[in-house]
């Protein structure tokens, strides 16, 4: 019994390693010294410049390392092994699902001799095949948004477009169920999309669009692969709309804000002009994050919360019944006489009893041989209790 029991959380502990893998990133790359030789079990360390995190792994014996899985954000990197100038390498940013490049060609010198390089990482990523783009923090933040979604923002990419409502494959909205998300890639239906939180399913059963719509100021960055992604996704046709949110660091950081919209600052209704009132209107999403330090360099934590209140309302125009029509009187609506029969749809139109039928025509359902002509102003009088029971329609 307790062997199964380890088995089990060893698969747990192995896939859960897997699966964050995710939303990190990775550094690769080769040793060589000054002539091009491969240099084996040479010491490379990754560090966090936030967090302050080291990880540290050493090259095979054909000079090659693989540093994963890394938390996204700003790294230092440095290289070194007896009998080499030891190399430090900075400001290298690491995005979500990134793999850089690194290679690296040693000195001979000292240790203690540092040759420190500052610049960022090659733009050319040779290590993946897959085509996207990444919407980093900064975009997130200062980008207008209506209604602060996040995922708005991969129409930015190539191949994306927004999807219309419709009764198909119409855009998400509270009054089409059934949408198919709320953009296309590459020509896929809208529902094919999938998303990801942290390296967790994030898909709506419902509509194919995001299930956890995050805050804009909890979200680090996020990734859309449009084509050529990795096998570990699969799922479905469409992008994979990769987020991964924000972390704790060694110093305690937060945000706060608020944002309104209000009638006070809208402009009069199209098609009504200044003679109706503006629809009352008002908009209030607010909200916190906080993150800082557990342990320093070890263990960090961070929130967030957002709130929205909408407060609503519309104005429209509507057609009630005339002082005559209230009292059954409908000869107001009455037009000329029909003029759509004949084989040409050219001649005038008469009943089965001979008589001339007219547009907009009324007959009393308790009197099915009258029917309202032009002379006629108010209907032939019935009974109260029948009034009630019946209603008019057009003639058959």
């Amino acid at each position: 019994m307790r062997k199964n029991v380890l088995v089990v959380l060893l698969l747990i502990l192995t896939a859960s390693i897997g699966f964050a893998q995710v939303d990190t990133g990775s550094l690769v790359g080769s040793v060589k010294d000054a002539s091009g030789a491969l240099l084996p079990n040479v010491s490379v360390t990754a560090t966090n410049v936030d967090t302050g995190v080291h990880t540290a792994v050493k090259s095979d014996v054909n000079g090659n390392y693989v540093i994963t899985p890394l938390h996204i954000g700003r790294y230092s990197v440095s290289i070194e092994s007896t009998g080499f100038r030891k190399e430090i390498r900075n400001d290298i940013v690491l995005d979500v699902q990134q793999t850089i490049r690194l290679d690296f060609a040693l000195q001979v010198g000292s240790v203690a001799q540092t040759i420190e390089v500052s610049g960022a990482a090659p733009l050319l990523e040779t290590e993946s095949a897959s085509l996207g783009d990444v919407v980093t923090s900064q975009t997130v933040e200062l980008l207008p948004l209506n209604g602060r979604r996040y995922t708005d923002l991969a129409e930015l990419t190539s191949g994306v477009s927004k999807v219309i409502e419709g009764p198909v494959n119409g855009g998400s909205s509270p009054t089409n169920g059934n949408a198919g998300g709320s953009f296309a890639v590459n020509g896929m239906r809208g529902d094919q999309n999938n998303f990801l939180l942290d390296g967790i399913d994030n898909n709506s059963n419902d509509n194919g669009d995001v299930a956890i719509l995050s805050s804009v100021d909890a979200i680090a960055e996020f990734k859309i692969q449009t084509s050529n992604y990795s096998p570990e996704f699969g799922r479905s046709g469409g992008a994979v709309i990769n987020a991964t949110t924000k972390s704790g660091t060694n110093r305690i950081h937060g945000s706060a804000w608020e944002f309104l919209r209000n009638d006070a600052f809208d402009s009069a209704q199209y098609g009504f002009g200044t003679n109706l009132p503006k629809a009352p209107y008002k908009q209030n999403q607010f909200g916190v994050t906080i993150g800082g330090p557990i342990l320093q360099e070890k263990v960090f934590f961070f929130g967030d919360y957002e709130g929205t209140r909408i407060r609503s309302a519309q104005t429209d125009i509507v057609t009630v019944p005339s002082a005559a029509e209230t009292t059954g009187n409908f000869s107001d609506i009455l037009g000329g006489q029909s003029m759509v029969c004949g084989p040409n749809g050219d001649q005038p139109c008469f009943d089965a009893l001979n008589r001339p039928t007219y547009t907009n025509e009324i007959y009393d359902p308790t009197k099915p041989q009258w029917y309202a002509t032009a002379s006629d102003s108010i209907r032939p009088p019935v009974s109260p209790s029948l009034d009630r029971q019946t209603s008019f329609r057009p003639p058959r």
